[in-house]
C-alpha cells in the first residue's frame, strides 16, 4: 500500500442504502405526525401561503408518511397533490392514512420524471439535501421538466450553521446523506430552471438561523396590493414573543394530538402504533376511558 496517496473519499451510498434508510424511518415520522413537528409546522405553513387559486397541480417531492401532502390540501379544494417518496414502506403508509381522490402516491427517487404530467408547484420540505451533490444535475433536470411554465418551487432546508453544528457537536444527527446547500446552490438551481428567487430567508426555530426557507419561481406575480393591506405591519419575531404568547402557541400546536392519534390508530391498527410510537400507556388510556380500539383494513402487520 503507497503510504504517501491521498486519502479516498468515502463511497457515497447507493440507492438501495439510501431507500433502507429512509423505510426505517417510518417510525419517527409517524411519532411526528402524531406529536406534532415545530420544523414541518413551520415549512408546511411556508409552502401552503405559496398556493393561490391557479394551483391546481402540486409535486411534493420527499413526501415520507403524506402528512404533508394532506396539509396541502387544507383550504385549497381545487388542488390535487401528487406524494413522491423513495421509501416503498413510507409510500405504503401514507396510501393507508390519506386515501383520497385528492392524493396520490407512489415511489420515486427522482432520477426522472415521476408522472406525465408537469405541476404548478413543487414542495421540497427538507429533502434537497438528502441528494448526493453528484446526482444534483440530473435532479435539477427532472425538477425542471416536471415544473410548468408558470410554476413554484417551495424548498426548506437546514443552514450551514445548522449543518456545522451537527457534525461537530451530534453526528448522530445526520441522515444517510446530508448535503449543506448555500446561497450559491440556490442560485444555480434558480438558473437551471430559468426561474427568479422570490424568497431566501434563514428562519430561526431551535437555533437562530438554523434553517432557510426559498420560494424561486418562473413566473414572479405582479400586482397592486390593495391599499388597505399596505400598512400592516410583519409578524414580530420569534425573539420578543411574550411567555403568555408562547404558550397559547404551544397548546394550539398540541390540540390536534388526540385527533391525529386516533386517526393513525383507526388506519394502522393499536397493537402495531403502540410498537412503533411507544404510545402503549396512551392507548391504554384510551382504553380505560371507553374509548374502543378501532383497527383499519390497512393495517401494518410488522413495525417495518
Amino acid at each position: 500500500m503507497d503510504r504517501d496517496a491521498e486519502p479516498q473519499p468515502p463511497t457515497p451510498p447507493d440507492g438501495p442504502a439510501i431507500r433502507a434508510f429512509y423505510d426505517d424511518f417510518t417510525r419517527k415520522l409517524i411519532r411526528d405526525y402524531v406529536r406534532g413537528n415545530l420544523r414541518q409546522a413551520r415549512a408546511f405553513e411556508l409552502v401552503r401561503s405559496t398556493i393561490g387559486p391557479e394551483t391546481s397541480s402540486i409535486l411534493d417531492v420527499g413526501c415520507g408518511i403524506g402528512a404533508s401532502s394532506a396539509a396541502y390540501l387544507e383550504g385549497h379544494p381545487n388542488a390535487t397533490v401528487h406524494g413522491v417518496d423513495i421509501s416503498p414502506n413510507n409510500v405504503q403508509v401514507a396510501r393507508t392514512l390519506f386515501a383520497s381522490s385528492r392524493l396520490r402516491f407512489s415511489v420515486s427517487d427522482m432520477e426522472g420524471p415521476p408522472g406525465d404530467q408537469r405541476y404548478d408547484l413543487i414542495a421540497l420540505v427538507d429533502m434537497h439535501e438528502h441528494i448526493p451533490r453528484e446526482k444534483w444535475p440530473a435532479f435539477h433536470r427532472t425538477l425542471g421538466s416536471s415544473l410548468s411554465d408558470r410554476g413554484t418551487v417551495v424548498m426548506t432546508t437546514p443552514s450551514p450553521l445548522h449543518q456545522e453544528y451537527l457534525r461537530a457537536h451530534k453526528p448522530e444527527g445526520i441522515q444517510v446523506v446530508d448535503e449543506t446547500l448555500v446561497l450559491g446552490d440556490i442560485t444555480e438551481l434558480a438558473r437551471r430552471l430559468d426561474a427568479t428567487v422570490l424568497r431566501y430567508e434563514w428562519v430561526s426555530l431551535w437555533h437562530t438561523n438554523d434553517y432557510v426557507h426559498v420560494v424561486l419561481s418562473r413566473a414572479p406575480r405582479f400586482v397592486a396590493i390593495p391599499r388597505r393591506a399596505r400598512w400592516v405591519l410583519p409578524a414580530r419575531p420569534p425573539a420578543i414573543m411574550g411567555r403568555a404568547e408562547d404558550l397559547a402557541r404551544r397548546i394550539a400546536a398540541r390540540a390536534g394530538r388526540a385527533r391525529r392519534l386516533r386517526h393513525v390508530r383507526k388506519a394502522l391498527g393499536v397493537s402495531i402504533i403502540a410498537v412503533i410510537l411507544g404510545l402503549a400507556e396512551e392507548l391504554r388510556a384510551g382504553r380505560d376511558s371507553g374509548q374502543r380500539p378501532v383497527h383499519g383494513e390497512g393495517q401494518l402487520t410488522s413495525p417495518a
